[in-house]
C-alpha cells in the first residue's frame, strides 16, 4: 500500500469543485453585450462603472476587462484606461477571413442534425429579428442574430470551435450597430436562404449561403470604416 502512495501520490487527493468565479461571470456578461453590439468602438469603459451594472465589486469587475484586454477583445489606452477598440480594414479581411473558414466548417457538421425542430426554430429566430426590425430596436437585432448564427454552430456538437466562432464575433462585435437597420433586409434574405436550403436538405447551397451573409456584413464594415476614414481625412 505504501509503495502504491508513493508512485501515485495524487491517487489520494479528492476531487475539488468549484464555480465560476464573479469575475468569469462578469466576463461572459461582458461577452454578451459585445456582441450585442451594446458598446461603440473608442468607448471607455471604467472599473467602477462595471462594477455597479453589475452590481459586483471593483475585483471581479478589473478581473473580468483586463481578461478581455488579454483576448484582445478591449484595449488599454492611456493611464490605463480600457476602450473598446477600433475596427481597421485590415483586421476586418482577417477575421472574414478566419470566419469564413470556421464557421462553414461548423456549418458542414451541423448540417446533418438539421432537425425539424433545428429549423423551426430559426424560422421563429427570423421572425423574431423582422419584429425588431420593425420596432426600431437594433439592439435586439444584433442579438437575435447572434442566436440565429450560433442555433446553427452548436449543432456541431463542436465546442472549441464555437468558442474560437465566437472570439472572432466579439473582434468585430462593436461595429454591428452600422449593420443595421440598412443591412436587416439583407440578413433576413440571408437567413431566409438558409432556411430553405436546410429544407431542401442542399449542404452546399447551405454552406454558400452562410458564407456569403459573412462576406457580405464585412464588406458593409468597410465600407462604413473607409467613409470614417475619408470624413477624418477631411478634416471635419
Amino acid at each position: 500500500m505504501d509503495d502504491i502512495k508513493r508512485n501515485k501520490p495524487l491517487s489520494g487527493i479528492g476531487q475539488v469543485y468549484r464555480k465560476e468565479t464573479l469575475g468569469t461571470q462578469v466576463a461572459g456578461e461582458l461577452r454578451s453585450a459585445v456582441m450585442s453590439g451594446l458598446f461603440r468602438p473608442g468607448e471607455l469603459l471604467k472599473i467602477r462603472d462595471v462594477a455597479q451594472a453589475l452590481k459586483v465589486s471593483v475585483t471581479p469587475a478589473r478581473e473580468a476587462l483586463l481578461s478581455l484586454v488579454s483576448a484582445g477583445i478591449f484595449e488599454t489606452g492611456a493611464n490605463g484606461t480600457i476602450r473598446v477598440p477600433d475596427l481597421s480594414i485590415e483586421r476586418i479581411i482577417e477575421v472574414r477571413k478566419i470566419r469564413c473558414a470556421l464557421e462553414c466548417m461548423a456549418a458542414r457538421e451541423a448540417f446533418p442534425r438539421l432537425s425539424t425542430g433545428a429549423i423551426k426554430r430559426l424560422k421563429r429566430l427570423n421572425g423574431k429579428m423582422f419584429e425588431a426590425n420593425e420596432k426600431g430596436d437594433t439592439v435586439s437585432i444584433a442579438k437575435i442574430n447572434w442566436e440565429f448564427h450560433f442555433e446553427i454552430y452548436r449543432l456541431s456538437e463542436a465546442p472549441y470551435l464555437n468558442s474560437m466562432i465566437e472570439n472572432c464575433w466579439l473582434l468585430v462585435g462593436s461595429y454591428c450597430h452600422v449593420l443595421y437597420p440598412n443591412f436587416t433586409e439583407f440578413g433576413f434574405e440571408h437567413h431566409h436562404q438558409i432556411i430553405l436550403a436546410a429544407e431542401r436538405k442542399d449542404a452546399v447551397a447551405f454552406e454558400a449561403c452562410l458564407k456569403e451573409d459573412i462576406i457580405t456584413a464585412s464588406e458593409r464594415l468597410i465600407n462604413f470604416v473607409e467613409r470614417d476614414r475619408e470624413v477624418v481625412d477631411g478634416g471635419f
